[in-house]
Formats: C-alpha cells, sequence, structure tokens
C-alpha cells in the first residue's frame, strides 16, 4: 500500500499539482484492483503523507523518481499480448504472456498472478509455437 500511494503522489507532483490531491485524484492514480481492498478515506490519507515528501519535487523530478520505482517491477518494459488457446499441460488458457528481457511470463487472466518460465521450458515452449 505504501508503495502505491509513493507512486500516487509523486504522478500527483508530476502533474505540477501543488495542493495536497482529492479522493478523486487519488482513485484515479491508484489501480482498481487496490484501491476496491482499502477505504476512499484511507488511501486519501496514505497519499496526502506522502505528498509532504514529493512536495519539493519539481514535475520533472516527480516524473523521474516515478519512472524509476516503476522501472524495477518485473513486468516493466513487457509487450503483453492475450492467448486464447495453448497445448500447455503447465499453462492454462485463455491468459495473457508479457515477454521482456527477463524472459516469458504468462500470467492469470483475472488475477494477474504470473508463472514465470525457466529457460528449458521457454526452448521447449518457443520450439512448439
Amino acid at each position: 500500500m505504501q508503495q502505491i500511494a509513493r507512486l500516487a503522489a509523486l504522478q500527483h507532483r508530476a502533474k505540477d499539482a501543488i495542493y495536497l490531491p482529492t479522493l478523486r485524484e487519488v482513485q484515479e492514480c491508484v489501480p482498481s484492483q487496490f484501491y476496491s481492498k482499502q477505504g476512499s478515506q484511507q488511501w486519501l490519507n496514505v497519499v496526502t503523507e506522502h505528498m509532504q515528501y514529493v512536495q519539493p519535487l519539481n514535475p520533472h523530478q516527480a516524473r523521474a523518481q516515478f519512472l524509476g520505482l516503476v522501472s524495477a517491477f518485473p513486468m516493466f518494459g513487457s509487450s503483453f499480448f492475450y492467448i486464447q488457446s495453448l497445448s500447455s499441460s503447465t499453462i492454462q488458457a485463455p491468459c495473457i504472456l508479457a515477454v521482456n528481457l527477463n524472459g516469458l511470463h504468462f500470467l492469470n487472466k483475472d488475477t494477474h498472478v504470473s508463472k514465470r518460465l525457466t529457460h528449458l521450458q521457454c526452448q521447449t515452449f518457443t520450439t512448439k509455437v
């Protein structure tokens, strides 16, 4: 929750906003699957706490920090593909395929839980495709 709140605060500051975010602005910055798990007021409070740390940044610095944080995510820089059917006993379709420098990641279409293939599995999988 803290990392998401920090990202939301950085997004708000990157817009050159010098005022505290509103409930609506926080809702727009927080992914819905996380926003719905906490109360609106709780998200507003946590994002507001993070605003004191990002307020001294200029918009360019806020964008740079935001990108620095999200670039560490395992799916950063991925290309995503929707897979409707698959002839694999280890991967269930339909699913989402994420391809990036770290390899192939199959994500459950509903939960987005990832199953990463090992190098050997990738070689076996790609020879079948």
